[in-house]
């Protein structure tokens, strides 16, 4: 998240799928364009080819506190693997990021995106909030500092 965003909001402690949502939200009505009359983008997910599970569903099992075992969840008592999404905690994740889209938070091309795309909305600057892995957005991060818009962009 833009640490820009976090100031404007007074620092809150942000522990929940909710209070990450209101700092996003604050942020992009008080801010709907950036400095070039772009649209602000509230929050990008990669869903391009083989980064669709870092982007979009490994943030589902940290959000609910599971641990990351891949594309599954493994009962710690019995053991039993199966798809980590078909768990009721990752529904509800789900069902936030569709309020998101209904709300115009989530960025309308997170589904449809190459990810060229996604690292050069992250280099302009409109993008507040991700749920990714540093080692993917390391490039478009790069591109904020190099170009000194990016002392508000934390990895």
């Amino acid at each position: 998240m833009q640490l820009a965003a976090l100031k404007e909001a007074g620092y809150p402690k942000v522990t929940t799928l909710a209070d990450y949502e209101k700092v996003i939200a604050a942020y992009v009505k008080k801010h709907p364009t950036t400095a070039d009359g772009k649209p602000t983008i509230g929050l990008s997910l990669l869903a391009d080819d083989w980064r669709f599970p870092i982007s979009v569903t490994n943030p589902a099992v940290l959000a609910t506190g599971a641990p990351d075992d891949g594309e599954f969840y493994i009962d710690p008592k019995t053991y039993a693997a199966k798809p980590h999404y078909f768990r009721a905690d990752e529904r509800a994740y789900f069902k936030w990021l569709n309020g998101m889209n209904a709300k115009g938070l989530l960025d309308r091309e997170s589904f449809t995106q190459k990810y060229d795309q996604y690292i050069a909305k992250i280099a302009s600057g409109r993008v507040v909030a991700l749920t990714d892995a540093n080692w993917q957005i390391w490039s478009g991060l790069e591109a904020l500092w190099k170009a000194n818009m990016g002392r508000d962009v934390q990895s």
